[in-house]
């Protein structure tokens, strides 16, 4: 990938990044300013998040800012509805030079979270539903409602934290670690295990196994490749046995059997929260299905952390997304 594409990506996602952050900022002060009770109602229910994570591989890079405002009813219940942007930048194995960058909106989300904190066992379910605003010639979107049901479960020992993630959805939804080239249609279950190792109060390392279990028919659609892309592009260097399973990487869409959805692999990262709203994290995500080594950064802001801790401990992005939990510090 060219270094004048390198900068060009990063700068736009910085430029939006603060943009996000500064209206955050701005649309939450006064508010909170005026707040002056903990009931239902009052500022101190809302929170404002922002986050802008990325996966670079051979392939190209994705980055993904996405904004969120979100809303606790109680300790146990909460509603968030965000929406993320895109931003593209294809290999130059995989696209004319006119068409390896671009960005755009994704799809507009709803999440609906229960959590549940016991000494024995933590438990989060989330049901995420996507409204299809997004692109879907750009691969942003699938022309769809979408829904992705999570189910986390977890408990702490000491500095260790194990936990388990399982979920059946119609589509296969991005990660921290893993902003997929693609977005797909068709019953997927999910399974994630793993566990996560407290350095210091701000410093996590993590590591974990993933699963995507399709089944029935499929549809893929490439983040990549361009419907007006003249011609079939050519594939990187060596990927000539992953043509089936690299559906993403030779056509705009594709459709098929559960094959061309099916993935596998596994990632480790280590996390870093200098504050209680703030979090980084970096790491390495190989999927051995695909066989795609990539690199992933997030960084995030939850705006209600500055002025309040979350009562039940868990925000909205450890759930709608359970591997940020990990990633981004732990709670």
């Amino acid at each position: 990938m060219p270094i004048l594409h390198r900068f060009e990506l990063l700068h736009r996602a910085t430029v939006a990044t603060c943009t996000f952050l500064l209206f955050g900022l701005l649309s939450a002060s006064p508010a909170l300013g005026q707040s002056t009770g903990e009931g239902p109602g009052t500022a101190e229910n809302f929170s404002f998040q922002a986050r802008i994570s990325g996966s670079y591989n051979e392939l190209g890079a994705v980055t993904k800012l996405e904004s969120a405002i979100g809303y606790e009813l109680n300790d146990h219940f909460g509603v968030t509805v965000g929406v993320p942007f895109y931003f593209v930048s294809s290999s130059t194995t995989l696209a004319d030079s006119e068409t390896k960058a671009r960005n755009g909106i994704g799809n507009v989300f709803l999440d609906l979270r229960a959590t549940v904190h016991k000494p024995a066992l933590n438990f989060g379910s989330t049901l995420t539903v996507t409204a299809p605003t997004g692109d879907r010639e750009s691969g942003f979107s699938t022309g769809r409602v979408t829904l992705d049901w999570n189910n986390l479960f977890f408990r702490t020992f000491s500095r260790f934290t194990p936990y388990a993630n399982v979920g059946v959805a119609n589509t296969i939804s991005d990660t921290p670690f893993f902003v997929r080239p693609f977005s797909t249609l068709g019953l997927v279950g999910h399974l994630e295990t793993g566990v996560q190792y407290r350095l210091s109060r701000s410093w996590r390392l993590g590591a974990s196994a993933y699963q995507i279990i399709p089944s029935g028919k499929q549809k893929v659609f490439s983040r990549l490749v361009r419907r007006e892309s003249p011609g079939p592009p050519p594939t990187s260097p060596g990927a000539s046995r992953f043509n089936r399973r690299r559906a993403f990487e030779t056509a705009p869409t594709t459709a098929g059997d559960a094959d061309i959805a099916r993935d596998r692999g596994f990632s480790t990262w280590v996390g870093f929260r200098p504050a209680s709203a703030l979090n980084l994290s970096v790491g390495y995500s190989r999927s051995t299905f695909f066989s795609l080594d990539s690199l992933f950064f997030g960084v995030g802001l939850e705006l209600r952390s500055v002025f309040q801790r979350p009562r039940s401990g868990m925000s909205r992005s450890s759930l709608s997304v359970p591997e940020l939990q990990r990633i981004q510090g732990g709670t």
